[in-house]
């Protein structure tokens, strides 16, 4: 027997220096095996810390930083928007 391997591809953002990332909840739930890939190239596996279908949101952690000053994008608060 075949066994079918597909790939898709998605979109995140970095939310901590210690790779976590959130993205689309039907970009990761499926998968056997997550990656991410970098701006700058660098690849890491990822695991999921929590998916939320309804709201189409996923929280993913790179796995085996060497070095956990990643670059990235802090939520701020609305409340404070002027």
């Amino acid at each position: 027997p075949r066994t079918q391997v597909s790939q898709s591809s998605g979109s995140g953002v970095l939310i901590s220096a210690d790779g976590v990332l959130v993205t689309c909840a039907h970009v990761a739930q499926d998968a056997a095996k997550i990656k991410a890939r970098l701006m700058d190239g660098r690849e890491y596996e990822a695991e999921i810390l929590r998916l939320d279908r309804q709201q189409d949101l996923a929280v993913l952690k790179l796995k085996n930083i060497k070095t956990p000053n990643l670059p990235y994008l802090p939520f701020g608060d609305s409340d404070n928007i002027e």
